[in-house]
């Protein structure tokens, strides 16, 4: 039929959009109640998590054909054209004052910038004595001081002086910033010296690195800007392959790319967390298409961006149940990251793959001023069910693999050090997904996985 269009819901268009609108909204609640607000955060994390598991108690039903489908191809048409022509928008804004105010705003993209710039100095960004994170330089400077490992220069010259090395990445200023541990130091003051370079993994790097040559420090929300555009494209195949339809991805694509928080972290401030959401939302989409190899591969770069989210998206490995994946996956991650293990293991490892728990925990989370001991008991609280979940999903025992990754997800935020904006877009992916497999897909998504799978060895 020319005019009516087919969307997989109980009952047309009107729950899947309500849910869509309902989730989407309430995510602005992580805008308002942001540092400082620890407890509160939880609480959000709470909430989400009570809605992604009513989601599984809806069952979808067959496709209905609803009147006036032409109407609602070209609105969501103009919806997503609008949404894309201010997503261009915005990057060349950020773009513009990367290049023309040296203002990279996110430490994220920051660091990135600065890595870059020491990789062409011939210098490795994650060795030990490197100073690339200049946030964490100022935060960990009083552990430095009493560690033996402060700065030789007076205290109200340590600002300006550290300014003016991110200019200049002058050797000099470093060692005057960073001086390096004598060989007798302790173990906590060589531990120190080597959490300040980059990280993140080399994948942004390389293509940060890349692209600087011909932009300049335009490269880094050009590049972030780009992935994110990839990603929104990745997400609306995703949701278009699993059976929801032209119209059912079309409304799930302009929920996202509504979303100022994606738009604003990923494309504005340059938040790395877009690399790995990219390469691991990839994997899904290969793995439901039957290309456990190459999903083997996407995996390796979402490990090799940024190690969380990127972690959480290692579940699919098992759940391809494919050696070729394995192997390609241990192939490409020992090409991305075997030479910085080789150069400096200490320091990659430290900086690359240990920051996150190394880390001091900020005031967006309940951790910070929590006694030590409910911190433990809470965190092994959250691994049972973690851990549960993740094993139902490897054995191939959960259909629902969208609600499942994002409770799982949103349990990982509940118990870190930090709950940062950037990272709402972890479980706002999945609960997305989550919202189309409990109202548009024909079957679970992980059912699909399983199909696909079986044709493969078949």
């Amino acid at each position: 039929m020319a005019d009516t269009v087919t969307l997989r819901l109980p009952t047309g268009a009107l729950p899947y959009s309500l849910c869509l609108a309902l989730f989407e909204a309430s995510l602005a609640l992580f805008g308002e109640f942001y540092w400082g607000y620890g407890l509160v955060r939880l609480g959000l994390l709470a909430l989400m998590l009570l809605f992604v598991v009513a989601l599984r108690r809806c069952a979808p039903a067959e496709p209905r054909s609803l009147p006036g489908g032409a109407v609602i191809r070209v609105t969501l048409a103009a919806v997503l054209l609008a949404t894309s022509l201010l997503a261009v928008r915005t990057i060349r804004q950020a773009a513009y004052a990367a290049n023309h105010t040296n203002r990279i705003r996110l430490d994220e993209g920051r660091t990135t910038w600065v890595a870059a710039r020491l990789l062409w100095q011939g210098e490795n960004p994650y060795a030990r004595g490197a100073l690339v994170d200049d946030t964490s330089y100022k935060s960990r400077l009083p552990k430095r001081l009493a560690a033996g490992i402060g700065p030789m220069i007076a205290a109200d010259a340590v600002e300006p002086e550290l300014e003016r090395y991110l200019l200049s990445l002058d050797p000099s200023s470093r060692a005057a910033l960073l001086p390096a541990p004598h060989a007798d130091a302790p173990s906590v003051a060589r531990r120190e010296a080597a959490l300040l370079g980059y990280k993140y993994g080399p994948v942004p790097l390389l293509i940060t690195a890349a692209l600087g040559k011909l932009t300049g420090p335009a490269a880094v929300p050009l590049s972030n800007g780009t992935a994110c555009l990839a990603l929104f494209a990745v997400l609306a195949l995703v949701l278009y392959s699993a059976g929801a339809g032209l119209a059912g991805a079309g409304l799930g694509l302009a929920a996202l790319m509504l979303d100022p928080m994606i738009g604003f972290y990923f494309m504005f401030w340059t938040a790395t967390d877009v690399w790995p959401l990219l390469f691991g939302f990839s994997a899904l989409l290969l793995a439901m298409r039957g290309y456990s190899a190459v999903a083997g591969v996407a995996l390796a770069l979402a490990v090799s961006s940024k190690i969380m989210p990127a972690a959480l998206f290692l579940i699919l490995l098992p759940m391809l149940r494919s050696w070729r994946a394995l192997a390609a996956f241990v192939a490409a991650c020992a090409i991305w990251m075997l030479p910085w293990i080789v150069l400096d293991a200490r320091g990659f490892v430290n900086n690359a793959m240990l920051w996150g728990a190394i880390m001091e925990p900020d005031t967006d989370s309940w951790v910070f001023g929590a006694p030590h001991g409910l911190v433990l008991v809470a965190r092994a609280l959250l691994l049972v069910p973690i851990g549960i979940l993740a094993l139902r999903l490897a054995l191939g025992r959960e259909p629902h693999i969208c609600s499942t990754f994002a409770v799982i997800t949103i349990l990982v935020m509940a118990g870190g050090n930090a709950v940062h904006n950037n990272y709402v877009p972890w479980f706002e992916t999945w609960t997305v997904l989550a919202i189309a497999e409990a109202f548009c897909f024909p079957r679970p998504l992980g059912t699909l996985i399983g199909l696909r799978r079986a044709g493969a060895t078949a």
